[in-house]
């Protein structure tokens, strides 16, 4: 069996290397590979690579070695931002960002004329948000796909509108955010 497996795993490796060199996706493919690797590892041999998996939840066992080795290599924080990045793509794909910004446009349209006034009520629900995403990228990125093209729509100058984003990002506090982890460090004082 050991055989059998070894070359499986030899054939693996020769055809991830040739999808690699006729210009596929490196990442893509090494992802495949990696998990057709666990596979195989699950089925010639009934294991998995991971510490702290019951006998009989294999697969279980297989999504908790790609989360591991995701969460060593990408981080909490580039994780979320993977995630968020996808979600903003996502909705952009799917249109829920023009329908959002249409029904939200409509109750506020009254305040249309005054664009400095709704950047400074913007500001607050923006620093309200980074507690909840300490990740100034992940909160960026998710106010540039739904508040952004709203204050555009209402008369916010772009400047104004990308001012009001960045500022809103700008403030690091929450118990999640890598400012407070930081000095809590220093201090030596559980969060």
């Amino acid at each position: 069996m050991k055989i059998i497996a070894f070359l499986s795993a030899a054939i693996l490796v020769v055809v991830a290397s040739r999808a690699i060199l006729r210009g596929r996706n490196a990442q893509s493919v090494l992802f495949a590979t990696g998990l057709a690797m666990l596979l195989a590892s699950w089925f010639y041999f009934d294991a998995v690579p991971h510490r702290g998996v019951a006998s009989g939840e294999h697969l279980a066992g297989i999504f908790q070695t790609v989360i591991q080795a995701f969460s060593k290599t990408m981080g909490g924080v580039g994780l979320m931002i993977m995630v968020i990045g996808g979600y903003v793509s996502h909705a952009n794909a799917i249109g829920a960002t023009h329908a959002l910004v249409h029904e939200v446009v409509r109750p506020l349209s009254k305040l249309k004329g005054n664009p400095y006034l709704i950047a400074v009520m913007v500001l607050p629900v923006g620093h309200l948000l980074s507690l909840f995403i300490p990740s100034a990228a992940g909160l960026g990125l998710i106010l540039m796909t739904t508040v952004f093209p709203i204050i555009r729509k209402l008369g916010v100058s772009a400047l104004t509108g990308v001012s009001v984003v960045v500022g809103s990002t700008a403030l690091c506090v929450g118990p999640a955010s890598v400012i407070t982890n930081s000095a809590i460090s220093i201090m030596h004082i559980p969060i």
